[in-house]
């Protein structure tokens, strides 16, 4: 019995002969003589890596081989050491799928090949900020949460992009990658960390710088950048980008008034607002600012128009025949205290402020006298306002 099981086994060899590849290789010679098994030789750098088989049978470091049943389908299997990866099968097995299943009809050769493995780095992406947006990579497929990473190759250069979502704005990269432009190159010569902020914006500048492309029109801004304060804004972007607040009370509201008469004659002149310019940082109007007003009437010193937030006549000492009124119902904003100050010679008049301080009415006059908007060290934006939701 072990006698006919050499001698089948030199014949086999004799017949088929062994054939040697750069990793393994697996003989058999069809289907044989009855009781002959196709054989599978491996043989194996193991400082490259070894190849396993399902059914078990090999298991290679440097050499090895084993019999299995003619049909039998084998599921190699190549497994790389550490530096190395797997290049692709040749013979019976070809590409890069890995495991390769490998039928047992016939005689049969395959090898795998390995390569040695370039370094890879990590890029750490982490957003931060009130607002949200996406970051894309060109490569790795980077598509961001609010953490996100990719492993690539050694020298990868991987450009991000930054898009803000809707009523967001990107606030700009730091780490390894720097600055507010929405676009940023980098090469992973070695780990990398970048963070992507995004902000809700607090001005129209902050609109129009990550959007070269709006358009005047309606937009939503936040006081302080703060989530849980939103204004609506109308932008207007020509140079300078100009930051307005709509009012929403027009009729009979939101005007200013020199009352004509006594040392001034004519008619009387009243501009009327229907959007205010607004500093969206420290919410200051500019109440000189009458590109959204319409003025009627004219004196007869020349005036025809009037800043928003005041009152003025020229009728006699302590008059205040001039009227205004400023209204901020349906915004989020009240005017702060103490906003206002006769000026004139021998001035006299009144504010009244509503409950809510939404409502400011004025008289003012004198000879001549004005009721109006305290200045500041920011002048022409003057007329503080406070956020105090709808």
């Amino acid at each position: 019995m072990y006698i006919d099981s050499v001698r089948r086994r030199r014949f086999h060899e004799a017949l088929c002969g062994w054939s040697t590849v750069f990793l393994f290789s697996a003989v058999g010679c069809g289907s044989g003589p009855a009781g002959v098994l196709p054989a599978l030789r491996v043989e194996s750098d193991a400082a490259q890596g070894t190849v396993v088989s399902e059914p078990l049978g090999i298991s290679c470091g440097s050499l090895c081989q084993a019999e299995f049943p003619i049909g039998t389908t084998l599921s190699l299997r190549a497994l790389p050491a550490a530096g190395f990866e797997f290049d692709s099968w040749q013979g019976a097995c070809r590409g890069q799928g890995n495991p390769c299943l490998l039928p047992l009809a016939e005689s049969t050769t395959v090898s795998a090949r390995f390569r040695a493995s370039s370094p890879s780095h990590s890029l750490l992406l982490t957003k931060l900020g009130s607002g949200t947006g996406l970051v894309q990579s060109d490569s790795g497929g980077l598509s961001c949460g609010s953490t996100c990473s990719l492993q690539a190759g050694q020298g990868t250069v991987v450009t991000l992009r930054a898009q803000a979502d809707r009523e967001s704005v990107f606030a700009g990269f730091s780490g390894d990658c720097t600055g507010s432009e929405p676009t940023c190159t980098l090469t992973l010569d070695r780990d990398r960390s970048v963070v992507a902020t995004f902000a809700k914006p607090i001005g129209c500048d902050e609109i129009k710088a990550n959007d070269p492309q709006a358009q005047d029109g309606s937009f939503t801004l936040f006081a302080q950048g703060d989530p849980s304060k939103p204004w609506s804004a109308y932008c207007s972007f020509a140079d300078p980008v100009s930051t307005y607040l709509p009012l929403v009370n027009t009729n009979n509201a939101n005007f200013s008034q020199y009352t004509a008469g006594g040392g001034i004659g004519g008619t009387n002149v009243r501009t009327a607002f229907q959007r205010v310019r607004i500093d969206p940082k420290k919410l200051l109007v500019n109440e000189g600012d009458r590109r959204f007003s319409i003025s009627v009437g004219r004196l007869s010193d020349g005036t025809s128009a009037m800043n928003y937030g005041a009152a003025a006549d020229c009728f006699n000492t302590n008059s205040s025949r001039g009227i205004g009124n400023v209204d901020l119902t349906g915004t989020p904003f009240a005017v702060a205290p103490n906003a206002f100050v006769l000026t004139g010679y021998v001035p006299a008049g009144r504010v009244t402020y509503s409950a809510n301080n939404q409502i400011v009415n004025l008289t003012g006059g004198g000879f001549c006298g004005f009721q109006m908007v305290r200045k500041g060290s920011d002048n022409p934006f003057n007329l503080q306002l406070e956020y105090v939701g709808q």
